[in-house]
């Protein structure tokens, strides 16, 4: 009479006729009437027992068979995908305690009961998973002044006790005052809408606040009040985003209609999506402010630039324009 032997899920899995044994898997199979049946059944009992714990995989493994791999003295699970040929995955060991365990291999794992921290065994070393602050999400906070987070020993930000967020190591540029080289009470003349012009107030206009950055060793000076060519330039000092913003008071031209101006931000000489435009009607009794801001994702070194420029004929104020740019992340 033949056995025919399935898996968990009813599938056939081998047949074993009378008086033979079936080799196909890790373990000898008995068919009925075959000889010496009792001894073969109780090494598959020890095989089971230490769960082929040797240096090799067992031969012709079967999906959901553990091996105990004794080079490395970790458990292995057999395997499949369906697409990929069957592999041995190691299952590492996790270990509860409120401090680490001390005979542990790589890949193990140890949830910290003191701190509530998974972290994982490798080189010698423990490393934390997650969370990764002990603090829990900081749900609360006490002091009467501040919270600081400091990262290296150095301050990176801080929130007072007013709820505003303080950020003392981001450069921050701020330009206002009149266009240098145009005299008082005079406008600038628009020499066409293709012909941008640097934002170039004289130095009186400037106001500079620019951190000292923790990674660099002298403070960074983005305008320099002795080289008016580069007043409308900023140098971003590290690789982030930047929060610009300019603006520019318009005035109608010499004769009504058709006076357009246009303001916007480069990087490193090439347009962004960065620009405002608009028209006036009259001339020089109609005023507006022409305004815009967003985000700018720079690299160190890259130089942000704020231009403008107007239709022949059209005029911008001498005295009401400026930008900002601050690092924000």
């Amino acid at each position: 009479m033949t056995f025919y032997i399935k898996h968990s899920d009813g599938t056939s899995f081998v047949q074993i006729a009378d008086g033979t044994i079936d080799n196909s898997t890790s373990l000898t199979l008995v068919g009925k009437n075959y000889p010496l049946y009792g001894e073969i059944f109780n090494q598959n009992f020890a095989i089971l027992l230490e769960n082929s714990a040797f240096i090799n995989a067992p031969a012709n493994p079967t999906p959901g068979q553990l091996w105990y791999d004794t080079s490395n003295m970790v458990i292995k699970l057999c395997r499949d995908d369906g697409l990929n040929p069957v592999y041995w995955q190691p299952l590492s060991c996790l270990v509860q305690s409120t401090s680490a365990p001390t005979t542990v291999l790589n890949g193990d794992m140890w949830w910290d009961t003191t701190n509530l921290q998974l972290k994982v065994y490798y080189n010698s070393k423990w490393t934390t998973i997650g969370p990764q602050t002990t603090n829990p999400g900081l749900i609360s906070v006490t002091g009467s002044n501040s919270l600081t987070v400091q990262i290296g020993g150095l301050n990176v930000w801080s929130v007072d006790k007013q709820g505003r967020m303080n950020m003392p190591y981001n450069p921050i540029v701020q330009v206002n005052g009149r266009l240098n080289g145009v005299p008082d009470t005079t406008y600038y003349a628009g020499a066409g809408l293709t012909e941008f012009q640097n934002y170039l107030p004289v130095p009186g206009g400037v106001s500079i606040n620019v951190g000292l950055l923790p990674d660099l060793v002298t403070p960074v000076y983005i305008i320099d009040p002795e080289d008016f060519g580069n007043f409308g330039r900023f140098t971003c000092p590290v690789d982030g985003i930047y929060q610009v913003s300019g603006h520019m008071q318009t005035l109608g031209g010499a004769s009504a209609g058709g006076n357009t101006h246009i303001i916007r931000f480069t990087v490193n000489e090439s347009a962004t999506d960065l620009i405002a435009q608009n028209s006036h009607l009259s001339t020089n009794n109609e005023t507006h402010t022409l305004a815009l801001s967003g985000m700018l994702m720079c690299t160190a070194f890259d130089v942000i630039k704020f231009e403008y420029a107007a239709s022949s004929g059209a005029k911008i104020s001498d005295s009401n324009g400026g930008f900002s740019i601050r690092l924000v992340a």
